[in-house]
C-alpha cells in the first residue's frame, strides 16, 4: 500500500523517531541506520495530512510491533487493519490518484474524519454525514467494515467520500438538490475509483 505514514522507534533514541512513508511497492526504507541486532517498535498510522480513519471515535487507526529485529515484514489480512487499509486506499485514490475528470476530493479545511466500526453493518454499510459538526470530534464518514469482500468495502467507502466530495465542492448548493442527483454523483465518482483502482492492481 502506498503512502503509509510507518514510525520507527528505537528504545536507546526516543529523541530520533524516523518517520517514513511507503512508496508504490508498499516498501519502506529508514532514513536511519538501524542494526539487525537491535530491537526496536514499529508503528502504523492509516492517517495523512488530508483524513484520519479511527477505529471509534476517538481512537485512531493503526498497527503497533515492539521488539522487532531487522525487516518488519508486515501481513495484513485480518479484521479491524483489512478494512483499515481498505479505507487508505481509498481514500489515497481520491486525494493523490484521482483521474482528471473534473472531481476533486473534499476539502473542508480540516482532516476528513472517517470511522470504522469494527461489526457487520446492521443497515448501510456507509454513511456520509451531510451536517459535519466542524468544531467537535464527530465523524463525517462511518463504516461497518466487516464485509464478505474488501472490493465491496473499497465501494462502499469510495461511494462515500463521492458523498463527501459534492458537500464540499458546494455546501449550500448541496442540500437543494435532488437526492437522485446526490446518489448519481456519488455512484459515478466511487465507479471512477473502483474502475482506476482494480484495473491498476491488474
Amino acid at each position: 500500500i502506498q503512502g503509509v505514514t510507518i514510525s520507527i522507534i528505537n528504545p536507546s533514541d526516543i529523541l530520533g523517531v524516523v518517520r517514513v512513508k511507503t512508496g508504490a511497492d508498499g516498501k519502506f526504507v529508514s532514513t536511519k541506520t538501524l542494526h539487525r541486532n537491535v530491537a526496536v517498535k514499529y508503528s502504523l498510522s492509516w492517517d495523512d495530512d488530508e483524513w484520519m480513519v479511527k477505529d471509534t471515535r476517538t481512537s485512531s487507526a493503526g498497527i503497533v510491533q515492539s521488539n522487532v529485529s531487522g525487516e518488519w515484514n508486515l501481513k495484513i489480512s485480518t479484521h479491524p487493519s483489512l478494512a483499515h487499509a481498505t479505507i487508505f486506499r481509498a481514500a489515497y485514490r481520491y486525494w493523490y490518484k484521482m483521474p482528471a475528470y473534473g472531481l476533486t476530493p473534499p476539502h473542508f479545511g480540516r482532516k476528513v474524519r472517517i470511522v470504522n466500526y469494527d461489526a457487520p453493518p446492521s443497515g448501510s454499510l456507509g454513511e456520509f454525514d451531510s451536517t459535519p459538526d466542524f468544531s467537535a470530534n464527530e465523524p463525517d464518514i462511518e463504516l461497518c467494515g466487516q464485509v464478505p469482500t474488501m472490493s465491496g468495502f473499497f465501494t462502499t467507502v469510495a461511494h462515500e467520500l463521492g458523498h463527501a466530495a459534492h458537500f464540499a465542492y458546494n455546501q449550500s448548493y448541496y442540500h437543494k438538490v435532488n437526492k437522485l442527483i446526490k446518489e448519481s454523483w456519488a455512484r459515478f465518482a466511487g465507479y471512477l475509483l473502483v474502475d482506476r483502482e482494480y484495473k491498476d492492481l491488474g
